[in-house]
């Protein structure tokens, strides 16, 4: 077998938390009730960010928001 047919089996083998960053403060997140200034520094150091109910308590609201969502 090639070597490149035996990696992807293994590649699928690994699970999420294996290779997840696990810095939270990196994460680009958005409480709902931002003002637009913290929204557009978040979308200034990212291209994406996700919406949650607070940062103690991350209900995802939204998924992925993007600077185009904005306008």
């Amino acid at each position: 077998m090639a070597k490149g047919e035996k990696l992807i089996p293994e590649f699928y083998e690994i699970s999420a938390k294996d290779i997840m960053d696990k810095r939270v403060s990196d994460l680009p997140l958005i409480e709902k009730d931002a003002s637009i200034d913290r929204v557009l520094s978040v979308l200034t150091e990212s291209d994406h960010a996700w919406v949650v109910e607070s940062r103690g308590k991350w209900k995802m609201l939204k998924n992925d928001f993007e600077f185009g969502d904005l306008i």
